[in-house]
């Protein structure tokens, strides 16, 4: 038993010490602009790769890994500053990309700037987010301390469980490609997963959802 004790331990060390060092190397790669690139050296920042490193130290701070609080200021306003950037209606904005960048900053903490824009967001483009948009701007709302039974959390549930398509393998959500999106079939039911075990573990379509991916 205690020789178990020690083994798990030691995995758990390591585990804590394998985060602890690529949290390391994400900050220490972080850009002069204040985001994260696809590559190095010669690369700017990226809005996509930046909203991914944000929901990683996110996930990282709720561990109990210590974050820079000035690599997250700088990140942080390089975000906002893509969400409020001016478009045009040749090049207009994706509101599913800014429900994406809404809840990776609110998953580092931002949640205080978040709940504002990701209302107005769901009062102005509601008919236009996708499966996954519905499932980040649930997490945005979520992570900046929204009510679960609040009016537009239950709206944006019932949005996606009207979406669900189902199947004898279960549950599971599809939408049409976005330019510029990575989301695939999978991708976007594992983030509804996501989202509905945050908000409302109970939805009886969870179940179905996990199955369906397994």
């Amino acid at each position: 038993s205690r020789r178990a004790e020690k083994i798990a331990l030691a995995r758990s060390n390591q585990h804590d010490g394998r985060i602890s060092s690529d949290v390391a190397g994400l900050l220490g790669r972080q850009r002069p602009a204040g985001g994260w690139a696809w590559g190095d050296l010669y690369c700017a920042s990226d809005p996509n790769v930046t909203g991914w490193v944000l929901m990683a130290l996110g996930e990282a701070k709720r561990d109990g890994v210590t974050v820079d609080p000035g690599v997250l200021s700088r990140a942080t306003e390089y975000v906002k500053g893509q969400i409020n950037r001016v478009t045009d209606v040749a090049s207009p904005a994706d509101p599913n990309q800014k429900a994406f960048l809404l809840a990776s900053l609110s998953a580092a903490g931002g949640g205080f700037f978040v709940e504002t824009p990701a209302r107005a967001l769901f009062e102005q483009y509601r008919s236009k987010l996708t499966s996954w948009g519905r499932a980040y701007l649930l997490l945005a709302l979520a992570d900046a301390g929204v009510a679960k039974d609040d009016a537009q959390v239950r709206a944006l549930l019932n949005d996606i469980a009207a979406a669900t398509i189902p199947s004898a393998n279960g549950n599971h959500w599809e939408d049409d490609y976005v330019p510029g999106s990575f989301m695939t079939n999978t991708a976007t039911t594992a983030l509804v997963v996501r989202a509905l075990s945050a908000v409302q573990p109970e939805q009886p379509l969870l179940a179905q959802s996990v199955r369906w991916l397994v």
